[in-house]
């Protein structure tokens, strides 16, 4: 396995853990409440920009010569 798809893979993960959280927030949270969501102390904003950074490294790197 190469870099590209190993940062792909990492990007994907990291996406669906942070929908998970925002999904579990929802559920534990009443409607007043969901603007602390978007607080930077949250840990589904660090999972989305993790998984931004994994898929700028996924699309950038350079292919593998064969």
């Amino acid at each position: 396995m190469d870099w590209k798809v190993f940062f792909k893979k990492v990007a994907i993960f990291s996406w669906c853990m942070a929908i998970i959280s925002i999904l579990i927030y929802i559920v534990r949270y009443t409607a007043s409440e969901i603007g602390n969501l978007f607080m930077w102390d949250q840990p589904f904003i660090w999972e989305l920009i993790l998984g931004l950074v994994f898929c700028l490294l996924s699309v950038f790197w350079p292919k593998k010569n064969k």
